[in-house]
């Protein structure tokens, strides 16, 4: 048995029922067991794999381990502790006092501290832990200090039950001394949570906890650059506190998502959400296990069932919320530079991709269009003269425009912006709180709005609602908000205090043990509290704010958010891109990976800068990544001051050419992509997707990361080093076909394959069992969506293929929710292909048709046979058919379907 199925600790789990109404399994390590309870042995596991680290932080020698009563043994292994807790049942942590008591969903009870040493200062003696089952498939549990209020994060809104469901699908156990509590997968009896490694450690400014892993597919936690989708766990640790910081290393950057999520060896899937905002990390070994570390707040998780992939995705949106729905525009093709120097120059851009024919929606004002980087200005009298009128001739030929705002206001006298916000104060305060910290960004010594201060939220709506009555922007990029601050601390530094010197620091990019590195004072006051416990939760309330702002500049149509920084929840207000990142080919790579963690975390529209944001690109890595970024859901070709011009028409003709192409096979797929959009704001279906959410019992699916998904079914595999004019791609065990040409990847399936890729072309292909939306495209979406519509049906093993198009006017807010869509349902089966209208609540003006219908994998049609057409209530003219018999690819034009008109297509098989 390999050692990642293996169960990795030996003690004994008694599963009995307790308390009248409590319908949950617990246990007690001296509880005699009957012979109705299920006991579980567990397996040692080999050093030093084992090892829990009892001296995270530097300076350990033996003597300090062992004033911890820890053991203290060094290893040739690089990465394990040399100081660790001890394995037996004489080891730091609580016990259980008494015995559960019921509660409304649940059960709670107190844990007593044992006597052992304090590891830094606060130890908190008494704690109450609370059990709560919300769901079938969802439960929560939360350690907390049982004498003194501690910080919890206010933005995770949970909607309890009314009552405990009577039936779960886990089962939770715990032993008494040392307090440990297991979560058990009742169907496989997997014990997917389990704290008994480890040991529990709750003092004021250091918190920890670990549990052992029932597997090693590990996915998740953010915002870093992972380098691979599914974690490494040798020895790795990763700090999360958002920061503003190049993307490049192994570093804690933008957004703190604290998430992960497990398949275990079976294909059962489950997740974790840590509810924390403090500065933590997490440790990942090849026990497998991981510990949590943060300096605050309480240990509160959820834990999901699942048991696929995409239903753990879906819980966790359940706590988070679902993502916005994003306009139909935002699905085009976008550009932007930081510093194009004048308006004039971004008119030449904007010109030559208009005379080049390149779909283009959007242009962007990066901090250049200001005036002296101050937000809510633009430089009227210089540089950018005219930007309102230049704004109306982009609108005029269908496209948007977006413009940054930073999140910081220069502090000057006389500025509209900041006078505003001195009375009432809506500012950061300093922590003697009589008045605003000042850091220093763009425009210079600036202050910080508080956008936990409920009169920042109006503050902000009227600067952005005064600003767009001169700019007329589309929807707003909002940029380092983590939030950034090129001092350390402020312009008067910060005290030393235990908040800004914390005895503990998680492993984070700081400077000199200074934890405000690039950031504010941890002890500066917002006005729910201070700094320390807010900082990572700084991007999502500027998000939220800017969110509203927009509903009064946008009452009844869709606009966007972007927002560097970003924590669980921010998907409901904002949407995101992968920051600061760099011309070299591993970001190609890298850029998949954070594709699909930001899937997990509720934010499927994202993307990475297109051919890099530093540096200077070339001609091919330019193309192979705009072939790649083509297929992200958020498509920005973006660069920095200083380096060459990255738009396609500067590479020449060629590179336009290869650009048009690949762009217009973009839109033509937009209907499908909009549709993958509309599940995800339905129930968190993720729209970028691991092959290991479809086949999670496949090994090799796994661990696939230069390879995705868009929803189920249409793969992509790109090309992600220089020089390369072919790739290996994994086909799963389902059938596909080359999605530009129909042909069957037959030998392909199961096996990693070798695909010829020469520089005109990506690979996507195709899964059988699928119905794709599409249609013709144009230059930008505007006029796309008058073009007529097509299906591309792919069949799978038993002929059958399903798919579905929702369709509404593209903006119009909450159109979901009023009703004010149409959703349409395809299903084919025995040589006929069925659709059916299942809402009818938008009828396009430009009346839709469908125009033809393409069939992979027709290998039972009789060439020559007729295709009938019923339309309505009667049957139609014969339309052309045209079946290649070599590929099986059977065509059928020259229809006129209306979309809101149920039809059905047959084509005679033998």
């Amino acid at each position: 048995m390999e050692l990642g199925v293996k169960i990795l600790v030996t003690f004994i789990t008694v599963v009995v029922l307790i308390g009248i109404g409590l319908g949950i399994g617990l246990a007690s390590l001296y509880y005699d067991p009957g012979d109705d309870v299920v006991v579980i042995p567990f397996e040692p596991i080999p050093e030093p794999a084992f090892r829990f680290n009892c001296y995270p932080e530097e300076g350990a020698s033996e003597e300090s381990c062992l004033a911890r009563g820890c053991y203290w043994e060094e290893t040739d292994e690089q990465g394990a502790p040399w100081c660790y807790f001890p394995k037996e049942r004489d080891v730091p942590g609580y016990r259980m006092v008494g015995d559960p008591e019921g509660t409304r969903l649940g059960w709670k009870v107190l844990l007593q501290r044992r006597d052992t040493p304090v590891r830094f200062a606060g130890a908190v003696q008494t704690l109450e832990l609370q059990v709560e089952m919300h769901t079938p498939k969802r439960l929560r549990f939360k350690l907390t200090d049982n004498d003194n209020d501690r910080y919890e994060v206010p933005t995770i809104e949970v909607e309890e039950p009314a009552e405990k469901p009577d039936v779960t699908e886990y089962n939770i156990s715990y032993i008494r001394e040392p307090f440990s509590l297991q979560i058990i997968r009742v169907s496989t009896r997997e014990v997917i949570f389990d704290t008994s490694v480890g040991v529990l450690i709750y003092e004021d400014q250091f918190l920890q906890i670990s549990t052992r892993l029932p597997s090693s597919n590990l996915y998740g936690f953010g915002e870093h650059n992972h380098r691979r989708f599914r974690h490494d766990l040798n020895w790795k640790t990763w700090g999360i506190f958002t920061r503003d910081i190049g993307v490049y290393g192994p570093d804690n950057l933008y957004g703190a998502h604290p998430f992960h999520m497990a398949i275990e060896n079976d294909g059962n899937s489950h997740g974790v959400f840590f509810v924390n905002s403090n500065a933590m990390e997490v440790v990942l070994q090849p026990t497998p296990a991981l510990t949590y570390r943060t300096i605050g707040g309480v240990l509160d998780f959820h834990v999901f069932l699942g048991p696929t992939p995409e239903n753990v995705i879906s819980q966790y949106g359940e706590i988070i919320g679902r993502p916005v729905m994003v306009p139909y525009w935002s699905l085009g093709f976008q550009l932007c530079r930081w510093n194009y120097t004048t308006l004039n120059r971004v008119k030449q851009v904007w010109s030559d991709m208009i005379e080049a024919q390149i779909p283009y929606d959007v242009q962007y004002g990066d901090i250049d269009y200001m005036d002296k980087q101050k937000d809510f200005t633009y430089d009227r009298n210089g540089a950018y003269a005219g930007l309102p009128e230049f704004v109306q001739q982009v609108h005029d030929h269908g496209q948007r425009y977006i413009i940054i705002l930073d999140h910081i206001i220069k502090k000057e006298p006389g500025y509209h912006a900041y006078d505003r916000g001195l009375d009432p104060n809506v500012y950061v305060l300093a922590p003697n709180r009589s008045m605003p910290i000042v850091g220093n960004v763009w425009p210079g010594d600036s202050v910080y709005p508080d956008f936990f201060n409920p009169n920042a939220a109006d503050y902000w709506t009227n600067l952005t609602q005064d600003f767009h009555k001169e700019i007329e922007f589309d929807a707003l990029w909002i940029d380092m908000n983590e939030p950034s601050n090129f001092l350390r601390g402020s312009v008067d530094g910060c005290d030393t205090n235990r908040w800004n010197y914390p005895p503990y620091i998680p492993k984070l990019i700081i400077e000199e043990n200074q934890i405000f590195t690039k950031t504010i004072c941890m002890d500066s006051h917002h006005y729910t509290g201070e700094h320390y416990n807010l900082h990572s939760l700084y991007g999502h309330s500027m998000s939220q704010v800017t969110h509203e702002s927009l509903k009064t500049i946008f009452p009844s149509k869709r606009s966007l958010v972007f927002s560097r920084s970003t924590f669980p929840g921010t998907g409901k207000y904002a949407q995101h891109w992968l920051g600061d990142n760099q011309s070299i080919w591993e970001h190609l790579w890298w850029s998949i990976v954070g594709m699909l963690e930001f899937n997990m975390f509720g934010m499927p529209y994202i993307g990475a800068d297109i051919c890099g944001f530093w540096g200077n690109t070339t001609y091919e890595m330019c193309w192979r990544w705009t072939q790649l970024g083509a297929f992200y859901p958020y498509a920005r070709n973006h660069n920095a001051d200083g380096w060459g011009p990255q738009h396609p028409p500067v590479f020449g003709q060629e590179f336009v050419n290869m650009t048009k192409n690949i762009l217009e096979e973009r839109y033509r797929l937009l209907p499908f992509l909009y549709t993958l959009f509309y599940h995800a704001h339905l129930d968190s279906a993720t729209v970028v997707r691991p092959l290991a959410n479809e086949f999670p019992t496949d090994q090799i699916a796994l661990d696939i990361d230069r390879q995705f998904l868009w929803g189920p079914c249409l793969m992509i595999s790109p090309v992600l080093e220089e020089g390369e004019t072919s790739i290996d791609a994994y086909f799963p065990d389902a059938r596909w076909f080359d999605y530009f040409t129909g042909e069957e990847m037959r030998n392909e399936r199961g096996h990693l394959s070798y695909l010829y890729t020469p520089m005109e072309k990506i690979n996507v292909h195709v899964r059988g069992g699928h119905i794709i939306p599409r249609q013709e495209p144009a230059n930008t979406t505007v006029y796309s969506r008058l073009k007529p519509l097509s299906l591309l049906i792919a069949l799978d093993d038993n002929m059958e293929a399903m798919g579905d198009f929702f369709w509404d006017d593209g903006e119009f807010r909450d159109s979901y929710e009023k009703g004010a869509y149409s959703l349409l349902k395809f299903a084919a089966s025995q040589g006929t292909l069925t659709m059916s209208l299942e809402v009818a609540g938008f009828q396009d003006p430009n009346q839709l048709i469908f125009e033809h219908v393409v069939i992979y994998g027709a290998d039972n049609y009789v060439e020559g046979s007729a295709v009938i057409v019923r339309h309505g209530t009667g049957e139609d003219d014969a339309p052309v058919v045209e079946f290649e018999h070599s590929t099986k690819v059977l065509r059928i034009s020259r229809l006129d379907l209306d979309m809101m008109t149920p039809f059905t297509i047959t084509w005679h098989e033998e």
